[in-house]
């Protein structure tokens, strides 16, 4: 019979007292090397890799990083799991590969600020799916963001081009880029219910490992080579790698002990502001007045969304 870990909530799970100075490090630090992410990939499509590739890489590396400390560690955990949370794991696993591979190609054909303002709103299709498949109420704060995230979405799509600067098709990769909003969503719902079974280690490796087996099967049925690309291709990959799946990953779950996950989900909203501004330098890529203005709305819609969530647990405790 396998024991269940204690799962703190995000409010409980905050320290009472001030987090220590190294937790806001590492919350920037996070925030930082996850905004990387938009634009090592792209240096890794324009190095050759495909976008299938190098989310299949990225998931393996991973996995392969964590391998030795999760056998070595939680071996006796691993025997333990139940069936129904290896199956739920498994299925999380592929709805992970699928965010993957369409956020990548979101980026193929949509600017780095588009693409990171739209798959960050994922909080807003979480709620959604809460709301559609269990008896949490639609509160007005859900009501505020969905709303907000859609007139965005409208004021994006209706805003124009700007000579292929922001993407060569931008409503296309705009669509990839929401579709992977919402693979994140019900990814991060699913995991939430294997996560009071499982440490995270041995969760996230799991998680990892299904992913990338999930992907492997797509490059075998595409035919899609994992060689002979460029070192730089597999330098971009590994810095991927490193950096925002492995190190934010990190960073953000030891924050996560002593800040309030809606904290966190707020900070991440600064993501996309980073993206843009770097691809602006790297890339030339400059937003029309309505893509950004489009963009702030969603952000606005998020926070509002996931600040009220907060505020409403608080009030009826």
């Amino acid at each position: 019979m396998i024991t269940r870990v204690t799962q703190l909530t995000p409010v409980a799970a905050v320290n009472a007292e001030r987090p220590p100075f190294p937790v806001f490090i590492a919350l920037v630090f996070g925030v930082l090397t996850g905004a990387s992410a938009a634009i090592l990939t792209r240096y890794a499509q324009a190095a050759g890799a495909p976008s299938l590739v190098i989310a299949f890489m990225r998931l393996a590396l991973a996995s392969l990083v964590l391998t030795p400390i999760v056998l070595a560690r939680y071996r006796r955990e691993l025997r333990q799991i139940r069936r129904r949370e290896l199956i739920v794991t498994v299925i999380a696993g592929m709805w992970m590969a699928l965010q993957f591979v369409l956020w990548n190609w979101s980026l193929e054909y949509v600017g780095v600020l588009i693409a990171s303002v739209l798959v960050t709103s994922s909080p807003i299709w979480a709620a959604l799916i809460e709301v559609t498949f269990t008896k949490v109420r639609l509160t007005r704060y859900i009501i505020i963001g969905l709303s907000a995230v859609i007139i965005g979405n409208i004021v994006i799509a209706f805003a124009g081009s700007n000579d292929g600067a922001m993407g060569s098709n931008p409503l296309l990769g705009a669509s990839f880029a929401i579709s992977s909003a919402i693979a994140v969503a019900i990814q991060r719902t699913l995991s939430r219910g294997v996560r009071g079974y499982v440490s995270l280690l041995p969760f996230i490796w799991l998680l990892y490992s299904f992913a990338a087996i999930t992907l492997l099967i797509a490059v075998v049925l595409t035919r899609t080579s994992l060689v002979g690309y460029s070192t730089d291709a597999y330098l971009y990959i590994g810095l991927i790698t490193l950096f925002p799946q492995l190190i934010a990953h990190t960073a953000f779950t030891y924050a996560l002990r002593y800040m309030s996950a809606t904290l966190i989900s707020v900070a991440v909203q600064v993501e996309p502001s980073i993206s843009a501004t770097a691809a602006f330098f790297l890339f030339a890529e400059i937003p029309l007045p309505w893509q950004l203005a489009g963009s702030a709305v969603i952000i606005a819609g998020v926070v509002i969304a996931t600040l009220g969530g907060r505020l409403r647990r608080a009030s009826s405790t």
